[in-house]
């Protein structure tokens, strides 16, 4: 039998993957940066085609780079769905969800991203926090060349 603070862990994370998307689209960096441990383990090898294996960033270090990239585009908008949170101890877990992110230049130029990110957890200081994030790129459609005209128009940091 599970318990209640069984449900508010499974609640909370289940809260932390569509607090990502909705800090990213927003542009919210302070509630962004609030998501993950100090150091944060980051593979998105299959969608910037870097060698794959998790590469160890500061939390700022994590929080600019994806700022760097969504404040480039006019907006964006990334669904996170059928997420399977488990969890390994008390205060340790995962989840994998799909997403699908949508990053729009204007009407006639976007890119949409297909995928599952593959997420780790740890509960610190009484909260829950990303402590890897990991995304397998299943599938794309538009123009990805844009990312390149994102970063070239993001806002200064």
């Amino acid at each position: 039998m599970t318990t209640t603070d069984d449900h508010a862990a499974w609640h909370e994370v289940y809260d932390l993957s569509l607090g990502y998307a909705q800090a990213i689209d927003s542009h919210d960096w302070d509630r962004f940066g609030a998501l993950y441990a100090d150091e944060v383990a980051v593979d998105f090898s299959s969608f910037n085609g870097l060698e794959p294996g998790e590469r160890t960033l500061r939390r700022a270090t994590w929080v600019r780079a994806v700022g760097a990239f969504a404040t480039g585009f006019t907006s964006t908008q990334h669904l996170i769905a059928n997420q399977l949170i488990s969890f390994e101890s008390a205060d340790r877990g995962g989840y994998s969800a799909y997403v699908q992110a949508q990053h729009w230049i204007d009407r006639d130029t976007w890119y949409l991203v297909g995928g599952r990110y593959q997420n780790r957890v740890e509960r610190v200081g009484g909260r829950w926090v990303l402590t890897a994030v990991t995304l397998q790129q299943l599938w794309d459609s538009g123009d990805r060349s844009i990312a390149d005209a994102a970063l070239a128009r993001r806002e200064p940091s």
